[in-house]
């Protein structure tokens, strides 16, 4: 089983900050027994955006190896530093909407988010890329604004 880890100890009880995969994963939609995939596909964006590597991360770091050998080959067009900028602004984004901070008048902040999940999408996969792109509405209401 695969074990993700927040590093280091909990203070006091010495008990490991470490959780399995089958911990992170939302499986709520899986029908039968969950094999790893659907562990991997359970995980959050949160999750996801933790297991890329930090820009300044090289050599033998865990999560610099799951990209060059896992991530990398499937992603085009964006190197890992920038992948992992984009997927931090992001989630940073997401945080913000979560908590209830207000995003109406960050326009500039919210037209960067589209482009960034756009260019993320793309460089998953082109096809879905394209389609984000060409789904128009987040850009028009942006457009429409009377803040600008």
């Amino acid at each position: 089983m695969v074990v993700l880890s927040r590093g280091g100890t909990r203070e006091g009880g010495g008990s490991s900050w470490k959780k399995s995969l089958a911990e992170y994963a939302h499986l709520e939609t899986v029908e039968g027994t969950p094999l790893h995939d659907d562990y991997v596909a359970g995980l959050t964006f949160g999750n996801w955006v933790h297991l890329l590597p930090k820009p300044h991360a090289q050599g033998n770091n865990p999560r610099v190896i799951l990209w060059d050998e896992a991530l990398s080959p499937r992603v085009q067009g964006l190197n890992r530093v920038n992948f992992q900028k984009r997927a931090m602004f992001v989630k940073d984004m997401r945080n913000r909407a979560t908590h209830r901070r207000p995003l109406v008048k960050d326009i500039i902040a919210l037209e960067k988010t589209h482009q960034s999940c756009v260019e993320l999408s793309r460089a998953i996969n082109p096809d879905l890329g394209e389609w984000m792109r060409a789904e128009q509405w987040i850009l028009g209401a942006l457009k429409q604004s009377p803040l600008k």
